[in-house]
């Protein structure tokens, strides 16, 4: 499972032990068969980040915002008599004008749980840089992402989640600047676009490490956003 430092509630007890686990880790759906002797599934969800916003087409112009964090959903439910699960991980949000980051969820028997993407972060305009993205909602919500700035004032970092940074803000010592994307509980955001350069679009950056961090704003000038970061899933049957 990897050695994670974010706090994992796995309610491991004298009546229950993992008797099957994987993490999921690529986008997609996924029909997961639930083991004879399972009696219960704990689950973490981490929703996709959001995408950092497109900066203003002037150079005088606003950055983009930084996308917001995916949430985090900690579950765990009874499987006696069901015979699968549906689950479903999110993509982060596309990069270039500031997509939400999609959900990730688990459906057990008629009961559905997520953990909420990021929302995409705004597009600078020509008076003001583009807003923040808010991160997604759950047991741990993901951080926002930071607003993008005008030319000569620098941009705002993402929030950062326990361990996990939020990305840095541009400096906009040549132009408008993107905010940095919000970090989810299990990835960092994406740095914004710098805006040291005058008059040449700069793209935002993508989250460095997967799960669930908001992509970086774009600089002024059309700079795009960065993607955001897909979510990810760990599902562990206890017998």
């Amino acid at each position: 499972m990897g050695g994670f430092t974010t706090p994992v509630p796995v309610p491991i007890t004298a009546s229950y032990a993992p008797i099957w686990y994987k993490e999921f880790t690529k986008p997609g759906t996924y029909t997961i068969p639930v083991p004879s002797n399972a009696k219960k599934v704990f689950a973490i969800l981490v929703g996709g980040g959001g995408s950092g916003g497109l900066g203003a087409a002037s150079s005088t112009g606003g950055g983009g915002g930084g996308g917001g964090g995916g949430g985090t959903k900690f579950v765990s439910a009874d499987v006696s008599g069901v015979a699968s699960i549906s689950l479903t991980v999110g993509s982060g949000g596309v990069g270039g004008s500031g997509r939400a980051g999609e959900n990730t969820s688990i459906t057990i028997g008629s009961n559905t749980y997520i953990g909420y993407g990021g929302s995409g972060g705004g597009a600078g305009s020509n008076t003001d840089g583009g807003g923040r993205g808010y991160g997604g909602a759950g047991d741990i919500p993901g951080g926002n992402g930071g607003r993008g700035s005008l030319y000569g004032n620098a941009a705002s970092s993402g929030e950062s989640v326990y361990d996990k940074p939020g990305g840095s803000g541009g400096s906009g010592s040549g132009e408008g600047a993107g905010g940095g994307g919000g970090a989810s509980a299990f990835g960092p955001g994406g740095n914004g676009a710098t805006g040291a350069n005058s008059n040449t679009p700069e793209d935002g950056k993508s989250p460095s490490f997967p799960y669930g961090g908001g992509g970086g704003g774009g600089s002024a000038c059309l700079g795009s956003g960065g993607w955001g970061a897909s979510g990810y899933a760990l599902i562990i049957f206890l017998g």
